[in-house]
């Protein structure tokens, strides 16, 4: 018992002791990963290489170092590779360092620049393959032109099976994405060119070089380049951009169809345009100071502006507004996505966000593809109905031909048979006249007639004769081209009439007429001219002009012309006693006069209203009663 006592605890300690040096020697035996050293045991890839680098050369000024020592302890040979999307300008190179040689693996030449954007420019770079033997190591020295720190985008070393399987899947993504943007654009070319659909042609455009900057953005396009690619990688960015910006605001205006309808978007979307390209040759001289400004200038006017249209599109009912508005809203999801993508702490996420990233703008396409059919097909159906209308009013119109020109026989019928009594009735007043002439002189001759029937005979006879002669004079023939039949002849073929020679002549009728009630009459110089009939025009100004003076007891009674839309409109201002505002609606119904005890038979207004009819013109009335009224007279065509 006592010897157990004492052996028990040394057991226990030596135990101990024995412990722990065994655990020691496993550790020194066991292969381990210090700073500035990575151990592949596995096929897992590291998301971020630069954690694992030693800095060699810390007071560096220029370059900065970073040294990393990289063992295989798999049993096989392992084959990995360095990979990233460029981000950010920088430049740098990694060079392999074995026993036999030093080797440039993994570069780039990007300059840096300390102004910097967030938005990507999805530059992959790929270094040759890593190939490391079982037990053995290599060491990777690496050089920046600026401390590689959280600025810089995540550095990955992949193994060669995850390498290949990341560019497959890139090129499933990137296939399918080319052909969607074939399809695309082959019909928005024929859109455009067989259905002259503008909205079509800008969206080709912008599809085209958004598609471009997309390519451009994974290096598709530095085969293109002569010499070093470098050079025209940013400049062709930014032209890219720029167009992609372009097209879009061009296709946004066009199809809300601003040119027509919103004149001030339209001229302010232009304005920007301009701006925008201003800029963008400041910063190809001088790129450091103006590289923010001009980002912000291009994301705030492309997102204002795109809202608004959209938001015209929506408000006044477009046809194929709401899916124009919802494509420009996966256009800003898509640039969010982009943009947040862009942050150091999203890297492993970067593969998903492409594939999602051309998911959306092909669906985008197909969308925005949607809203320019469903609108052209709106306007081409809006074509044809008006086309539909004008056959059926030329048709209205051949058959209201057709009644005139038998309303023109019978007229010419009529005229022919009045023709004939006037000449019968003429040729009966001639031969009746020449008896009774005989009958006065034989009646002043005989002495056996008594004094007063001879005084009765003779005023009858020559009340005989007065009326005979009257009627001679009602059928003579009218001086007048076609004869004066009715108070609607007139020349109804239209001239370019002065309307200053129409003024002048409207003048010389009222102007003593004013000049007796003490109204100043008044006309308004013009030197425009309209296409239309002198006759119908001096009709409806002088009923106006002459309503105007009659119920104007002091003042003044302005007549002018002015432009409004292309069209003319004809205005006469009195300060006579006004209308009220129950009248109104009936001042044109015949027979209407403003009071009972007004002069006049209650037909100016009402003969005004049928010529302006008539004649596509339109009569309006603004009236203040006891402050006067306002009639004007619209839509007469402007030739000068």
């Amino acid at each position: 018992m006592l010897l157990h006592s004492h052996i028990t605890p040394f057991l226990a300690k030596f135990a101990d002791i024995s412990i722990s040096v065994l655990i020691i020697a496993l550790c020194f035996y066991l292969p381990s990963a210090s700073a500035g050293e990575l151990v592949v045991e596995n096929n897992a890839p590291v998301e971020n290489i630069l954690s694992h680098m030693t800095v060699t050369d810390p007071n560096g000024q220029k370059e900065h170092h970073r040294q990393l020592l990289i063992r295989n302890i798999t049993q096989n040979t392992a084959i990995w590779r360095f990979s990233t999307e460029l981000l950010r300008p920088v430049s740098f190179k990694f060079y392999r360092v074995d026993a036999e040689k030093r080797e440039l693996i993994f570069s780039s030449d990007y300059p840096y620049f300390l102004p910097m954007t967030r938005a990507s420019q999805g530059r992959p770079i790929t270094s040759l393959p890593v190939i490391i033997q079982s037990g053995h190591s290599v060491t990777v020295d690496a050089y920046f032109d600026r401390p590689p720190g959280g600025d810089i985008f995540p550095i990955s070393f992949l193994p060669e099976e995850a390498f290949d399987s990341k560019n497959v899947k890139a090129a499933y993504w990137h296939g399918w994405y080319l052909g969607a943007v074939l399809v695309l654009m082959l019909f928005f070319i024929v859109f455009s060119k067989v259905l002259s659909s503008s909205p079509a042609r800008f969206y080709a455009l912008y599809f085209l070089a958004l598609t471009m900057l997309t390519f451009h953005s994974y290096g598709y396009l530095d085969p293109l380049f002569l010499g070093n690619a470098r050079i025209v990688y940013f400049p062709l960015f930014r032209v890219l951009q720029i167009a992609v910006l372009l097209c879009y605001l061009l296709f946004a205006i066009s199809f809300v169809r601003a040119k027509e309808d919103y004149r001030k978007l339209y001229r302010f979307t232009l304005l920007y345009l301009a701006l925008i390209v201003i800029l963008a040759v400041i910063e190809v001289f001088n790129y450091q100071p103006y590289f923010v400004v001009i980002v912000d200038a291009m994301a705030a006017g492309f997102i204002l502006i795109g809202t608004y249209t959209a938001y015209l599109a929506m408000r006044d009912r477009h046809s194929g507004a709401r899916l124009f508005s919802l494509g420009f809203a996966i256009l800003l999801i898509n640039g969010a996505i982009n943009y947040i993508a862009s942050f150091r702490a999203f890297a492993t996420y970067n593969d998903n966000v492409d594939a999602l990233t051309l998911s959306l703008q092909t669906i985008d396409a197909f969308i925005f593809a949607a809203a320019i059919v469903i609108q052209t097909a709106a306007l081409r159906r809006d074509h044809d109905n008006a086309l539909v209308a004008k056959l059926v009013a030329t048709e209205e119109k051949l058959a209201v031909s057709e009644q005139l020109l038998a309303a023109q026989s019978e007229r010419d019928r009529a005229m022919s048979l009045a023709e004939s009594h006037r000449s019968r009735l003429a040729a009966t007043s001639h031969d009746l006249r020449q008896p009774l002439v005989s009958l006065k002189l034989a009646l002043q001759d005989s002495d056996n007639v008594e004094p007063e029937l001879q005084e009765k005979m003779t005023v009858g006879l020559n009340y005989l004769n007065t009326i005979l002669g009257d009627t001679l004079d009602d059928t003579r023939p009218a001086t007048t081209r076609g004869g004066n039949y009715g108070e609607d002849e007139y020349n109804d073929e239209t001239e370019a009439v002065p309307l200053q020679l129409i003024f002048d002549n409207i003048h010389r009728m009222f102007a003593s007429e004013a000049e007796a009630k003490g109204l100043d009459l008044r006309f308004a110089k013009t030197s425009l001219v309209a296409q239309g009939s002198a006759v119908v025009l001096i009709r409806i100004l002088s009923n106006l002009v002459g309503n105007a003076i009659k119920f104007t007891a002091s003042g003044t009674v302005l007549i002018g012309a002015r432009r409004r839309n292309g069209k003319i409109t004809l205005q006469i201002y009195d300060t006579g006693q006004g209308i009220a505002a129950d009248d109104l609606p009936h001042i044109t119904q015949p027979y209407q006069r403003a009071t009972q005890q007004a002069e006049g038979y209650g037909l100016g207004l009402n003969i005004v209203h049928k010529l302006t009819a008539q004649h596509g013109l339109q009569l309006h009335v603004k009236s203040r009663p006891g402050k006067g009224s306002v009639f004007s007279v619209s839509g007469l065509t402007r030739t000068a």
